[in-house]
């Protein structure tokens, strides 16, 4: 049983949004302005999922209902996030 808020779009049915969310000038920007903050390592980072973080993304994912649950493919579609940041902030 799903719940809908009034007056917003519903969720797109790809985990990631279509390249035109990514192409606004704030979804640019605040990458950078994060990581240029919080001054750590550059941007972009550079993400390995850790072997002992695989277990608890992948009983997460179930547990929410994510339409992919092996913590591979959750990895490889975060990277893919970060590849479409990385090209927008550059």
């Amino acid at each position: 049983m799903g719940c809908s808020l009034p007056n917003r779009p519903a969720m797109p049915a790809s985990p990631i949004p279509s390249w035109s969310v990514w192409r606004s000038d704030r979804a640019s920007a605040a990458p950078r302005k994060v990581f240029e903050e919080r001054a750590t390592h550059a941007f972009p980072p550079v993400f390995r999922m850790p072997a002992e973080w695989r277990s608890e993304v992948e009983s997460l994912a179930v547990q929410l209902g994510f339409p992919r649950t092996s913590a591979g493919e959750i990895e490889e579609r975060f990277l893919a996030v970060l590849q479409r940041l990385t090209e927008v902030a550059d």
